[in-house]
């Protein structure tokens, strides 16, 4: 149970305010050093602008299911702590959706995310992986060999994009990712909406023409069952250019897993005998160091939160790459553990916005990290791993890596 709530705890802590600023501003090494600190000093911060963060798992867990903690866009927190312009353009964005429109817009896709639906891509995906991972060697990155390379095709073949688009998608799509994260700045902000521009006037093509020449794919699903789903034409263009992005996503997740491995040597030596353990590896990879570290959430009215009272309209953000790293919750939290067995991790979040692809997710890691042990005998660091520049996500631009065959 979570102990009881002190003074401290809740109220504006200037020096917790700071660590909290320093982790927005920036993606840093330190960064889950900064959480266990930001736990200790006020695990229920409640800054200077009324928002409320929060860090321990228990708290995070209830946080991100609670039926009266809605979608928040994304928004601007300056270096002092208060929330700035949002992105109010956005529409028909799962992420930034409540009942009863996310209800709809989910309903539409997720016959294409069941465990069914996934378990036929398995060939699929496997036939990828194999060629990405033997293009290992000749590229040295992991990132732009394997990880970005696979789970864009996974996701296009998916959605039915054609092939000739795809690089120009998987560009548009990096710059467009920053949509999922809660706080960003100005210029970002601006690069972001223009992103998504692009992705709407695309799908918006896209679609039409799979109207005119529908193909067994998911957008052309999609647009045919339109008039069914009750969705106008601008929620089926954000749901495609949604899940496009959030698929080619996927591909930090193996990033960080990978990285991970390489970190711990020993763990790689013990995958490498065990491959029964390679779904294990998957969840503690998710739990150690997942993509997504933070979600806020909005209040759609007042409610009591973690023993506080929480106004209408306040904004609630859970760390949830702190959460996994709770000690009163995980043993040895900080190391890495591919046979850890202590429950779920909170990465794919929960409630109504559990990730809807994360069955998918899970089958590319598990595929990528059962054939890079049998291709490769051995697998090392080539360089330093390079994070991208944002703050509440753990996205590596780089991953370099020498490879020696088995």
């Amino acid at each position: 149970m979570t102990s009881p709530v002190s003074p401290r705890e809740i109220g504006v802590d200037p020096a917790a305010e700071a660590l909290l600023a320093s982790v927005v501003a920036d993606a840093r090494e330190g960064q889950y050093a900064t959480y266990h600190r930001l736990r200790t000093m006020a695990p229920l911060l409640r800054t200077s602008n009324g928002t409320l963060v929060l860090t321990r798992y228990e708290d995070c867990a209830t946080a991100i299911r609670h039926r009266d903690l809605g979608a928040a866009r994304p928004t601007v927190w300056s270096t002092h702590g208060r929330a700035g312009a949002s992105l109010h353009s956005l529409v028909g964005i799962l992420p930034f959706s409540d009942p009863p429109d996310h209800t709809r817009l989910r309903r539409a896709v997720a016959s294409a995310f069941t465990a069914d639906a996934v378990e036929r891509l398995r060939a699929s995906v496997t036939r990828h992986a194999e060629t990405c991972v033997a293009g290992l060697a000749d590229h040295g990155d992991f990132m732009a060999a394997v990880a970005r390379p696979l789970t864009l095709h996974v996701t296009a073949e998916l959605l039915g994009v054609p092939a000739a688009d795809r690089p120009f998608l998987a560009t548009v799509a990096q710059a467009a990712a920053a949509l999922v994260e809660p706080f960003t700045d100005e210029p970002t902000l601006a690069r972001t909406a223009a992103a998504a521009r692009e992705l709407y006037a695309y799908f918006t093509d896209v679609l039409a023409e799979k109207r005119r020449h529908p193909a067994p794919d998911l957008l052309s699903r999609l647009e045919s069952s339109r008039d069914e789903s009750g969705l106008d034409t601008l929620e089926v263009v954000a749901l495609a250019a949604t899940l496009f992005v959030a698929g080619c996503n996927a591909a930090h997740m193996l990033g960080n897993g990978l990285r991970a491995l390489l970190d711990t040597p020993a763990q790689f030596a013990l995958l490498r005998r065990r491959p029964d353990l390679t779904a294990s590896a998957v969840e503690e990879m998710l739990r150690y160091d997942p993509p997504v570290q933070v979600m806020a959430r909005r209040a759609r009215t007042a409610l009591t939160l973690a023993g506080l009272e929480i106004e209408a309209g306040a904004l609630v953000v859970a760390v949830l790459a702190a959460a996994n790293r709770d000690p009163d919750r995980f043993t040895d939290p900080d190391r890495f553990d591919i046979i850890r067995d202590e429950g779920p991790h909170l990465s794919f979040a929960g409630g109504a916005h559990y990730c809807l692809g994360s069955q998918l997710a899970r089958l590319q890691a598990e595929i990528v990290f059962s054939r890079l042990p049998a291709v490769w005998g051995r697998i090392e660091p080539a360089g330093p791993a390079v994070l991208r520049p944002e703050s509440t996500m753990r996205r590596l631009q780089s991953l370099p890596v020498r490879v020696h065959a088995a």
